[in-house]
């Protein structure tokens, strides 16, 4: 019952090999599950409380019935992030300090996000 619902069984079986790219699939797949699910009660809520209330209550106005709308995409990993973070800056720091000096901040900036602003000429150069 619970692969139908929820498209997986992780939380209700013990995983044999219980690893983390285990949990990933499952997390994807529930992830797609979740996405419907939301567009399923958007249609029911609309088609079956939405559009009979503002007929009722807005004559006129069937037209402009609202569709409901979540937000299913998963929330940022911010511990992951901040520590990708941490190794590019430990990355850049050891080959600044072996004599390399970053030409082209446009690449981190595509590739990472992380935005760069000159502010003065680096001590050597």
């Amino acid at each position: 019952m619970a692969v139908h619902v929820i498209g997986q069984n992780l939380t209700t079986e013990i995983a044999k090999i219980g690893s983390y790219a285990a949990a990933e699939v499952h997390n994807l797949i529930r992830m797609d599950y979740l996405e419907a699910d939301a567009n399923i009660l958007g249609t029911i809520l609309r088609e079956q409380f939405l559009k009979p209330y503002i007929k009722y209550n807005y004559p006129g106005a069937e037209d402009k019935v609202p569709w409901p709308y979540w937000d299913t995409q998963p929330k940022d990993d911010l511990k992951k992030e901040a520590e990708t973070f941490r190794q590019i800056a430990n990355g850049l720091e050891a080959l600044t300090n072996a004599g390399y000096r970053i030409v082209d901040p446009e690449v981190l900036r595509e590739k990472f996000g992380i935005e760069l602003e000159y502010v003065g000429t680096v001590e050597g150069e």
